[in-house]
């Protein structure tokens, strides 16, 4: 019996700091992978709509021929839209920004998107998803409704924006991403 008791096994104090240590590193390299992957399911998600909402202006435009900033007056929205005169923290007063996914809730900016229509004074319309919220990123996507093509706008002084966006539109420098659509003449 005590030959039993003595044969007892276990880790080392040292063996379990070593493991601690290794499993630190792992994580320590894998939580910026990690929130660049979720930012692009951000990105993915606003660019759906994105999508969505335009061909939506555009059934509006041809019922209607006008493009509209409010969001309740289009067909294919978003389910958080609600009548005008309803409590609803998706919104701004007026109902012409939309808050994706948490956006406004609690009275205070989560990581999400405010997405919003521009027109200029030659008439052109651009529908922007601004990021707002914690979480490190600071860019906007902008498409004109005459065009196809999203540019992504990152603040050049922010690192990840800037890598999130010359991965986004396919350049390797910042200096070679393409120019604001709404300054475009």
């Amino acid at each position: 019996m005590k030959k039993y008791l003595d044969n007892k096994k276990g880790f080392t104090l040292l063996e379990i700091l070593v493991v601690t240590i290794i499993i630190g590193i792992l994580v320590a390299y894998a939580i910026p992978y990690y929130s660049r992957a979720i930012e692009r399911m951000r990105v993915a998600d606003v660019l759906v709509l994105m999508g969505t909402v335009r061909a939506s202006q555009d059934r509006n435009m041809l019922t209607k021929h006008h493009f509209t900033k409010y969001w309740h007056y289009l067909d294919a929205v978003p389910v958080q839209i609600t009548p005008p005169g309803t409590d609803n923290d998706y919104f701004n007063e007026d109902r012409t920004e939309f808050y994706t996914r948490g956006g406004y809730l609690s009275k205070k900016y989560s990581p999400s998107y405010k997405v919003y229509f521009e027109n200029d004074a030659s008439g052109r319309w651009f529908i922007v998803a601004e990021r707002i919220g914690w979480g490190g990123y600071d860019y906007k996507f902008v498409r004109d409704f005459a065009d196809t093509v999203t540019v992504c706008l990152p603040n050049l002084a922010d690192e990840d924006s800037t890598l999130l966006c010359t991965d986004y539109m396919g350049v390797d420098k910042p200096e070679d991403l393409p120019p604001d659509p709404r300054t475009a003449v």
